[in-house]
């Protein structure tokens, strides 16, 4: 039986949402990511998790699993998720978390040390035991802070075949330079809560107080990508009997807060899991649901290949979770699913390539032009009735200022109801900022001056444009 788990205690609520592509939400909201490839006996899981204690210290993450030899514990690479992630859905063309001290004991109380090994960030203990009590004893006396009340919980995972991977996260283990320049100018960095760590970070970094900054940007990123579930995934390697996901310890979360559009939804758990076998697969339980399967490509066979070997499997199921955690009730028996159909590959790219980059900017640079078509109107206006009447009292760059700047407050104001309010009022700015310095340059170029503004409002938005998509496609993680 595969079992595997994810325990953050304590969990700190996370603020998601807002206006995302769904090729994003895939990547950056579950708090819960899997890969599962299952050829029976051998079994290969890639998993990764946001990490939403703000104290590295006071967390814990236990992966149990059964299998009938030891599990192989390696690092593999968060682009394998977002090579599953295009595959199903084609883009558009704080505390101390630098190790406690504590070292892992060997056997002891009916707990079973069988291995300890550094793997990328993590120190890693496979432990084996068939006593819960005496596993929450142990966690707790190495540093994992585990509550006794979750021993029903963790009974659920012990046996002979029982065992468990606790993972403690040690930025030193591959940022020991940074975090030793870090303590240079701040020595109580490694006690500080995650935001604030990220805040001296930014602030070294900001102000070049070293001549290098490559390794504090490189510790900076590491920071960023655990919050927000990009950290270096897990790949482990056991043989179960049957196929399955535990859900029932994750109810132990709190889960994350989120941004409906329309609610603020706390406790709340997003969870993801693409399993790759012979046959399109459902959760028996019905707490996983059935999203969307489709056939492996040998494309797809190819891209992954580095990271996880896909074997002889024909099908690909995404299961998904969105609710609170008290929902998770059960743990996901995937059983073969003859209902379920299995799409077409390329009919889905065929789709998403109908879409070109062209029409996208097309779209883009009206729907910018719209919204702020306000600003652009009362600028004009101003031009008009400063010639007309305030010739020698205001400059027509003045004049084009206030009425854009008018005209911008009104647009904000107006689609407040229909966006977050913060990413529209910074695209503003810079589609402010824009059209100013294009209307000055213009200006000393054209004698029209109408025409200088409109010529510069347009440029403006094309721009602002270009600049929303290099956020969502290449910037996205710093923005969200």
């Amino acid at each position: 039986m595969l079992a595997v788990v994810l325990l953050l205690i304590p969990v700190v609520a996370l603020a998601d949402g807002g206006i995302i592509p769904d090729h994003y939400t895939h990547m950056y909201e579950p708090e819960q990511k899997a890969i599962i490839v299952w050829n029976g006996p051998a079994e290969t899981m890639v998993l990764a998790t946001k990490i939403s204690a703000e104290d590295f210290g006071n967390m814990a993450w236990i992966v149990p699993v059964r299998s009938s030899v030891k599990p192989e514990v390696a690092a593999s690479d968060v682009s394998v998720f977002w090579e599953f992630i295009d595959y199903f859905v084609p883009p558009i063309e704080e505390g101390s978390g630098f190790g406690w001290g504590a070292v892992a004991s060997k056997s002891a109380g009916g707990v079973e040390v069988v291995d300890i090994k550094k793997v990328d960030i993590y120190d890693v203990t496979v432990l084996k035991t068939t006593d819960a009590k005496s596993l929450i004893d142990w966690l707790n006396a190495n540093g994992y802070y585990v509550s006794p009340e979750y021993a029903p919980i963790f009974g659920r995972y012990v046996g002979n075949d029982g065992y468990f991977i606790a993972n403690r996260i040690d930025l030193k283990n591959k940022h020991a330079a940074a975090i030793a320049e870090v303590e240079k100018f701040n020595s109580s960095f490694e006690n500080l809560t995650l935001g604030d760590q990220m805040s001296v970070l930014s602030d070294l970094i900001y102000r070049g107080n070293l001549s290098d900054t490559g390794n504090l940007e490189a510790l900076s990123w590491a920071l960023r990508d655990l919050k927000s579930g990009m950290s270096t995934p897990l790949k482990i390697t056991f043989s179960p009997a049957k196929l399955s996901y535990p859900l029932v310890i994750s109810s132990l979360s709190n889960g994350s807060t989120v941004f409906t559009g329309d609610y603020l939804l706390g406790n709340v758990m997003k969870i993801e899991v693409y399993v790759v076998s012979s046959t399109v697969v459902k959760d028996s339980n019905g707490i996983l649901q059935f999203n969307k399967a489709l056939g492996v490509t040998d494309s797809l066979r190819s891209n992954v290949k580095e990271h996880v070997d896909l074997g002889g499997a024909d099908v690909v199921t995404r299961l998904t979770y969105f609710g609170g955690a008290d929902g998770l009730t059960a743990d996901a028996e995937f059983v073969p699913c003859p209902e379920c159909s299995v799409g077409n590959v390329d009919v889905d790219h065929v789709t998403a390539e109908a879409l070109p980059m062209v029409l996208i900017f097309v779209v883009l640079f009206g729907a910018v032009s719209l919204v702020f078509s306000p600003a652009f109107a009362l600028g004009l206006a101003a031009m008009y009735v400063r010639a007309k009447k305030y010739k020698k009292l205001l400059g027509w760059k003045g004049a084009a200022v206030m009425g854009y700047v008018a005209g911008a407050l009104a647009s904000v104001v107006l689609l407040l109801d229909f966006f977050v309010g913060t990413p529209l009022i910074w695209v503003l700015a810079f589609h402010a900022v824009a059209t100013f310095c294009l209307t000055a340059f213009l200006g000393g170029k054209w004698k029209n001056k109408y025409f200088a503004f409109i010529a510069a409002y347009l440029c403006a938005s094309l721009l602002t444009a270009l600049l929303v998509v290099i956020l969502f496609t290449f910037l996205f993680p710093l923005v969200f």
